[in-house]
């Protein structure tokens, strides 16, 4: 797992951690990322891209080799999260006239702008169909709400509010995170006490068709929340720096990891599709019992 990391004393960075094994895997962007590290999403085999103080910068997750960085403070504001594959989809701050869009994390080229609605996620795409994003908004005082767009940009082409049913203690104040595991699409939203809750929905084309509450509270929401699918088919949602850990598809819990890293100095998170430490430990001890095998015949 890549967690963005700003701790008190000295430059921020991207922290690894494995979820499973509960170890800490070292750090990589110290004194490269520009100002506070806000949010990291892995775009592209290997690469992962980091989004601090208006603008973003790519590195090897595994060598921590520096890619590269594009400057993105004259197109977007109040950027609070980044997500994607080979490019990324930003999201506003819970401020008006925000637009968020796809950028190529290469070439730092626009691909598409949407329309913003006080925006207050990181825009997500279905891997049930790639030609939608799909962001959190609101005004922090209605219902929260998921928009929908194409592609390739544009205003929203659908919408779907949260009932005061689905919302139990009153209308939420916002969508914070996506993620999709299972086969099915989760949104973490916070309502108006703080509390972390998480929603389950799916879609028929372009439009939101069914929505569940499928958590109990997860707990008050500290400071960034983020959600993600993690290893061994577990779900995990950062809380602050605690990791909420999940069976996927029933949302049934599973425990919690308090991580290694002081509260307060933690921003998104996103998943590493790699072989963890453990893992190619493992693999290493039963190639050279193969090596001692084969030499002693």
């Amino acid at each position: 797992m890549l967690i963005a990391e700003n701790p008190a004393s000295g430059p921020s960075r991207v922290a690894r951690y494995d979820p499973v094994s509960g170890r800490s895997l070292g750090s990589f962007g110290s004194y490269t990322i520009e100002g506070a590290a806000k949010d990291v999403a892995v775009t592209s085999a290997g690469k992962a891209t980091v989004l601090g103080s208006g603008s973003t910068s790519r590195f090897d997750y595994s060598t921590g080799e520096f890619d590269g960085g594009n400057d993105v403070s004259t197109f977007y504001s109040s950027l609070n999260g980044i997500a994607g594959s080979t490019d990324f989809l930003v999201g506003g701050n819970g401020a008006s006239n925000v637009s968020p869009g796809r950028r190529d994390t290469s070439a730092g080229t626009t691909i598409a702008t949407y329309t913003g609605n006080f925006l207050t996620s990181a825009g997500f795409v279905p891997s049930t169909n790639p030609n939608l994003a799909v962001y959190g908004y609101g005004d922090w005082v209605a219902a929260p709400a998921i928009g929908v767009y194409n592609s390739t940009g544009g205003p929203m082409v659908s919408s779907f509010s949260l009932t005061a049913a689905q919302a139990p203690v009153g209308f939420a104040n916002a969508f914070r995170d996506f993620a999709e595991f299972g086969g099915r699409v989760y949104g973490l939203y916070g309502d108006t006490v703080n509390d972390l809750r998480l929603l389950q929905f799916s879609f028929t084309g372009n439009t939101i068709t069914g929505a569940a509450v499928l958590s109990p509270t997860i707990g008050t929401i500290n400071s960034r929340v983020s959600i993600a699918a993690g290893h061994n088919g577990l779900p995990s949602i950062l809380n602050d720096n605690v990791l909420h850990c999940y069976h996927a598809p029933s949302l049934s819990y599973y425990g919690d990891q308090t991580l290694p890293y002081a509260a307060g100095t933690l921003g998104g998170m996103d998943l590493m599709i790699a072989h963890e430490p453990g893992t190619l430990v493992a693999i290493g001890v039963g190639l050279a019992a193969l090596i001692r095998r084969r030499r002693y015949r």
